[in-house]
């Protein structure tokens, strides 16, 4: 499977309505397998098992470090500027080597943002990678320009340390990135408050988040 057929198939399968784990279940599965054979990435069984665990919800409060990150045109961002919005802001960790779950949130939120359509410009989507000594402004833009992201949806790197400490604070540390697991942040406007999501989203998923957001 060469690589633009196999990112539209993830595309396509993340743009998939209903249960995520009924619709998604054998596109996860496929994916992982097809990546894991080429890289070794993760053992597939715990890898399966963490993909189709349910999701777990909860409400949480976080304090963020005060770090200024660069995103993927190269400016300069104050991350507690950039999150203290009066629009909806959902945060994710990612990497631009990630071949197993990242492609999914990615393909994920690209889907969200343009199912709003002219809403769009209430939200605000943040993906923060967790690889900065890799991803640099240049690696993130080509990542955002392969899964057609818009405007309002901005990639952070900054240093290890700067990474590392804005991980800490979202409870999403991990021992590496091979670990990585999902983890979907959402805001509503105006509140302190975060909705933390551990499992994979679908952009109906997504959605209903939103409307329930939006409404509080």
């Amino acid at each position: 499977m060469n690589h633009t057929i196999h990112h539209a198939f993830m595309a396509g399968c993340m743009l998939l309505s209903g249960s995520i784990y009924s619709s998604f279940a054998w596109c996860v599965n496929e994916h992982s397998h097809h990546a894991m054979e080429h890289t070794g990435e993760m053992d597939h069984s715990a890898h399966m098992a963490m993909m189709q665990k349910p999701q777990e919800r909860s409400i949480e409060n976080y304090s963020l470090p005060q770090v200024r990150l660069v995103n993927q045109d190269g400016l300069e961002k104050d991350l507690n500027k950039v999150l203290d919005s009066d629009k909806l802001v959902i945060v994710d960790f990612i990497f631009t080597t990630c071949t197993t779950i990242c492609p999914v949130l990615s393909a994920g939120l690209t889907g969200f943002h343009q199912a709003l359509g002219d809403k769009a410009s209430e939200v605000i989507l943040v993906s923060i990678t967790i690889d900065p000594e890799h991803d640099n402004p240049e690696i993130l833009k080509a990542y955002s320009q392969k899964y057609q992201m818009k405007s309002g949806h901005e990639l952070l790197t900054g240093s290890k340390q700067d990474i590392f400490s804005v991980m800490k604070a979202f409870d999403a540390d991990m021992p590496n990135k091979m670990t990585h697991y999902p983890l979907t942040f959402l805001r509503a406007p105006g509140k302190q408050e975060w909705v933390r999501i551990f499992g994979l989203l679908s952009v109906n998923d997504l959605m209903k988040e939103y409307d329930k957001l939006m409404k509080s």
